[in-house]
């Protein structure tokens, strides 16, 4: 063959190649020179998913929830745990600002008082009607009522405030303009000696102690730590009279149950309590000297703008950041609780804690019951045996007493109400997969992995429970609000999530207290946690209709 035509070969060659390529990318041919587009049990299950409206809507507000609770921390919302007791049970409003509703409730209750003493004109009829709005604890009608008509009585001249209530009155007033809130973030010790700074939670209690009598105006520091003793022995008493707050102890019976709990948990445990009791007591002093140095550069004339952020050295040694603002400038769009804190902020961050909660419990039920389901469908005989006879016993215990009775046990707190959830959670997803693998493992593709030498454990986590996922994908999906919805049981009893944490289901439990008189606590977070919960079931519901096969010819 001459050179000539070997190069013209070598080029209708990789002309036919890049022919193949094409065709490769752009999809096979069939004989009607049609491309076939590739399919999988994913790809029609997303076609079908998008088909199902409700199901796209479900999971655009899953998402959307997810984001915002991941951002919680750069919204511009205020602190979920900062407390300020004069801002207790403002309602929600989207123009009034916190001294805006103070002023009008302590009006309202000025105006309510003056018609009880007789000095607000009202007729008999309208007597009559409050005092049915009393009878039925309708206050805030009361309360309502009064003020609108005491502001007409006031501006029409027939209603003067008495000199006390003027006292009242000028001084809310005057609140209102001056009163500041200052928070403080970052808080760093320097070291003298080598100029680095440390969190104060890591430092060592001496330091801490060091730190702390040095604030305090640089008293004994024995006194100090006879000071925290007898803070954290203060703490303990109130947690024993807590616990067994129906009993009728003794005072000799609260001193043994404190040794007893402080014998429980050890020098290293007290003085751990202690540390952070110094800690908390250090910020409280760096806070009320900032507030007490905003207050006076205010007085002296200094134009002081806020919100004021900065960053501030006290005591010569400590570094931290602090934010002021005028407190009763605030807006609370959702209104506030018991403590004055802002509704909008703990419902966002009660989200994170409710949705980690549904998260986690649902992987941890995952990781057990695909591991039980797996070893009883493939090796079936006696290991399927016990491990099923196993699951009908856990079946048959009451499933919420068992998570009760563990709370009770190792105590209320997070990590031990995860473990709680996910105690007995596994066992459907364990039944689950046992059948899906029984159905699996006797696949022509099985019986190729075994005649090449595959192990059980390869055969079962690298064939079978992949094959098995959209099952797993779709129980998942429905376990998340389960959880929650448990969860929120528990907070109900108190054994839920405990303060300063806030979930949902503990938000709703506090609402419950005065209702009727403050409904915003009740209906808000528990307007966002339904709606989360049946985004979550309507998504799992399209799921689970977009990987049955049975269902291809449905929509």
């Amino acid at each position: 063959m001459k050179f000539t035509d070997r190069f013209k070969k070598q080029i209708h060659d990789r002309e036919e190649m890049h022919k193949l390529n094409k065709a490769g990318r752009n999809g096979a041919k069939n004989e009607f020179n049609q491309t076939v587009q590739g399919n999988s049990l994913s790809k029609d299950a997303w076609r079908r998913l998008r088909k199902n409206k409700a199901a796209v809507v479900g999971m655009c507000v899953v998402i959307l929830y997810a984001i915002i609770s991941l951002c919680a921390g750069i919204l511009p919302i205020y602190s979920y745990e900062e407390i300020i007791i004069d801002h207790q049970y403002l309602p929600p409003s989207l123009t009034k600002t916190a001294g805006e509703l103070m002023l009008k409730r302590q009006l309202s209750e000025m105006y309510a008082t003056s018609w009880r003493q007789g000095r607000l004109s009202v007729t008999e009829e309208e007597d009559a009607m409050l005092n049915n709005w009393i009878t039925l604890d309708d206050t805030n009608k009361v309360w309502n009522w009064c003020y609108e008509e005491g502001e007409k009585q006031r501006a029409a001249g027939t209603y003067v405030f008495s000199a006390s209530e003027q006292k009242k009155y000028d001084r809310l007033q005057d609140s209102i303009k001056n009163d500041i809130q200052v928070t403080i973030n970052s808080v760093r010790w320097v070291n003298p000696e080598n100029g680095k700074s440390y969190k104060l939670d890591n430092l060592d209690y001496d330091t801490l102690v060091s730190i702390y009598a040095k604030a305090l105006g640089g008293i004994d520091e024995q006194k100090v730590r006879t000071s925290l003793e007898t803070g954290v022995n203060s703490q303990i008493q109130t947690e024993v009279k807590t616990k067994n707050s129906e009993s009728e102890l003794t005072a000799e019976d609260i001193q043994s149950l404190v040794a007893m709990e402080k014998d429980s948990l050890g020098e290293d445990g007290v003085q751990a309590k202690e540390k952070s009791l110094a800690v908390d007591n250090i910020n409280v002093l760096i806070q009320n000297a900032m507030t007490k140095q905003i207050k006076q550069e205010i007085k002296a004339g200094t134009n002081k703008e806020f919100p004021y952020k900065d960053t501030e050295t006290l005591f010569d040694d400590i570094n931290f950041k602090v934010e002021a603002s005028l407190k009763n400038s605030r807006r609370y769009i959702l209104g506030t609780d018991n403590l004055g804190r802002d509704l909008l902020s703990r419902i966002i961050y009660g989200g994170r804690i409710s949705i980690l909660i549904g998260i986690v419990g649902t992987i941890t039920s995952l990781f057990i019951g695909i591991i039980m389901g797996s070893l009883a469908g493939y090796f079936g005989g006696r290991v399927d045996y016990y491990i099923m006879r196993f699951v009908d016993v856990l079946y048959g215990l009451p499933y919420m007493l068992l998570v009760i009775i563990c709370m009770a046990i190792f105590g209320t707190n997070i990590l031990n109400l995860f473990f709680a959830l996910a105690m007995v959670s596994w066992l459907t997803i364990a039944r689950m997969v046992r059948g899906q693998i029984m159905s699996l493992k006797n696949q022509e593709y099985i019986e190729a992995a075994r005649s090449m030498g595959a192990g059980g454990w390869r055969i079962i986590f690298r064939h079978l429970v992949p094959n098995s996922l959209s099952v797993i994908i779709v129980y998942s999906t429905l376990r998340v609000p389960e959880f929650i919805m448990q969860e929120s049981f528990l907070s109900f009893l108190g054994l839920g999530v405990q303060a300063p944490l806030a979930s949902w289901g503990s938000l709703i439990g506090d609402s419950t207290q005065g209702m009727t008189k403050y409904p915003w606590r009740l209906v808000y977070p528990a307007i966002v946690m339904t709606l989360f919960l049946f985004s979550m079931n309507f998504f799992g519901d399209g799921l689970r209709d977009a990987f049955d096969p049975q269902s291809k010819n449905m929509l």
